[in-house]
């Protein structure tokens, strides 16, 4: 089990946060004495300990800077090679990170396949992209 821990503060880039504060910090109740951003981070490292055959986000990032966001997701995505992830995403040029892609307008999906399809110039996924 640490190792699983270790591995997730890894990914999450917050192996070094933990071992300035340590594991017996308190956070208050739900969590009131970490910002936004570290809840996020920690409701993302409590379902990934639990190691899913199928793991849901729905911007789970999104409190993060564009960096942070790529970092972390590029880390998810990689100890979660061989098991299905769907990521509903705060940021359309992340998309680019996933082997299949749906773009979604109004609820409905308006265009769906591999990113490097989708992300052409004119297409719905670049104007998305673009906009941002």
């Amino acid at each position: 089990m640490l190792k699983v821990i270790t591995d997730v503060l890894g990914a999450l880039g917050l192996r070094r946060d933990v071992v300035e504060v340590g594991l017996d910090f308190s956070v208050g109740i739900g969590g009131k004495r970490l910002s936004a951003a570290q809840r996020q981070k920690l409701d993302l490292a409590r379902a990934l300990v639990k190691r899913p055959d199928l793991l849901l986000l729905n911007q789970s990032t999104s409190l993060l800077d564009s960096a942070a966001q790529a970092k972390v997701m590029s880390n998810i995505l990689k100890s979660r090679a061989g098991r299905g992830v769907i990521w509903v995403l705060s940021h359309a040029e992340h998309a680019r990170q996933f082997e299949r892609v749906l773009v979604l307008r109004a609820g409905r999906v308006v265009a769906q396949g591999a990113a490097s399809e989708l992300d052409k110039p004119g297409s719905i996924l670049h104007q998305q992209a673009a906009a941002q």
